[in-house]
């Protein structure tokens, strides 16, 4: 088997020990960053109506000016540009699309919202579709997708899981939807480069840190 983290084509136009754990990795200047806690696991799915509107306030709200009002649906916002979406622009290459709700006076950072949501969609599905528990999921990387080739030349896609309980390895033939999440989580973290950033990961109850590794669940701060 080999690697297939690489050929992943991108997709279609609550737990504490998730939200302890934490990731660093070193930008395009060296510099390390730390990796927000994510939000836990919701009970329902996360990429519903409300999801897709943030989506849309998100690349509405990216494209306009400061101070500057657009409309999203029947809403009306204004652009802020806050000295925090400074830092994270010069940090990180793109600031965090804020607005404020005009009817409402609400301040809405839709990024943070908008990330939220694809996590938590993120962790249901793959929670879904393979059973592991947290920590296991919290152990995937990139390194963690092979593919297996038949006899007839047919290429099936596999998720290997290390398994907390027994350290044996349990091997998962992807289903599409799963294959979709993971996809997903590839592209949003890549940034149209070939492979996930390298991150470490403490974890609290071993009082380790592992070494650095394409985990699948890592958030920028």
């Amino acid at each position: 088997m080999g690697p297939l983290g690489r050929s992943l084509p991108g997709p279609p136009a609550g737990d504490a020990g998730w939200c302890r754990a934490s990731s660093s990795h070193r930008g395009a200047h060296g510099r390390p960053h730390q990796a927000a806690p994510a939000a836990p696991a919701p009970s329902g799915g996360a990429r519903g109506a409300g999801s897709s509107a943030t989506r849309r306030a998100a690349a509405v709200g990216a494209k306009a000016a400061p101070d500057e009002l657009v409309d999203v649906g029947s809403r009306r916002y204004r652009r802020l540009f806050t000295n925090g979406d400074r830092q994270r622009q010069r940090l990180h290459g793109q600031a965090n699309v804020r607005v404020c709700d005009v009817s409402t006076g609400e301040v809405i950072n839709v990024t943070a919202s908008e990330e939220t949501a694809f996590w938590e969609w993120a962790i249901v599905e793959v929670l879904r579709h393979t059973g592991v528990r947290i920590e296991e999921l919290l152990e995937l990387s990139q390194l963690s997708i092979r593919q297996y080739r038949r006899p007839n030349g047919e290429v099936i896609a596999l998720l290997v899981i290390a398994l907390s309980k027994t350290d044996r390895e349990h091997v998962i033939p992807m289903s599409s939807e799963l294959f979709h999440v993971v996809a997903c989580i590839i592209r949003r973290l890549s940034h149209g480069q070939r492979t996930v950033p390298l991150a470490t990961r403490h974890d609290p109850t071993q009082r380790v840190t592992s070494t650095a590794q394409p985990f699948l669940f890592q958030r920028l701060g």
